[in-house]
């Protein structure tokens, strides 16, 4: 499946099933634009990011969505955005980008263990201790991820605002992006929605 520009004269009737998600598109509990469609046949959650869109499922669905009107089933957890061939040319400027959010998680969560208390400290601890686990968890399958590091980049970014918004730090320098550690080509590669799972191909025409 690939994300098509709306026509204008679609967005009547596509707003009575948007303005659900829209509503609450403006939540932000970690730092970054969050909404969900909770009663969705599949119950996804969507979180926004630079270039892409985290997707995870809800409640008890666990990863796999069924659609029963269309006969078929997809595990749609992970991160949805560009074409690997377009992110390849970009991978040091990712790999240097991703150098600056994870020193923001570590600082952020070294902050957070001094403020805790001696009894929150573990959980804390432990957090932390999941982040790259976590992180190769979700982008394992991005299509070339090792080859240019958009998904790492991301998730990395993203956990440095969470942090940083349970701190009460000022999210708009909280990481930087790669948009701010080198000027990004004029051209921007299309985002395309890509199958996490798949072996790097669009989910289908």
């Amino acid at each position: 499946m690939r994300l098509q520009a709306i026509d204008h004269t679609d967005l009547a009737a596509a707003w009575r099933i948007a303005e659900p998600w829209l509503a609450r598109a403006c939540a932000r509990p970690e730092g970054v634009p969050r909404f969900e469609a909770a009663g969705a046949e599949c119950p996804l959650r969507f979180e926004v990011t630079e270039g892409g869109v985290f997707v995870s499922t809800l409640g008890n669905s666990g990863p796999l969505c069924t659609f029963t009107a269309a006969d078929c089933a997809t595990t749609p957890n992970g991160l949805w955005g560009p074409a690997a061939a377009g992110l390849i040319p970009r991978s040091a400027e990712f790999d240097t980008a991703r150098g600056v959010a994870d020193k923001a998680v570590r600082d952020n969560y070294k902050l957070m263990t001094q403020r805790a208390r001696r009894e929150d400290v573990r959980p804390i601890v432990t957090e932390q201790a999941a982040f790259s686990a976590d992180r190769e968890q979700v982008c394992r399958t991005y299509a070339r991820e090792g080859a240019h590091g958009f998904c790492h980049l991301r998730f990395s970014e993203n956990r440095a605002l969470a942090l940083a918004t349970r701190l009460g730090v000022n999210t708009a320098a909280a990481a930087p992006t790669a948009t701010a550690a080198t000027p990004r080509p004029r051209r921007k590669p299309a985002v395309e929605g890509m199958n996490p799972d798949g072996p790097g191909a669009p989910l289908g025409e």
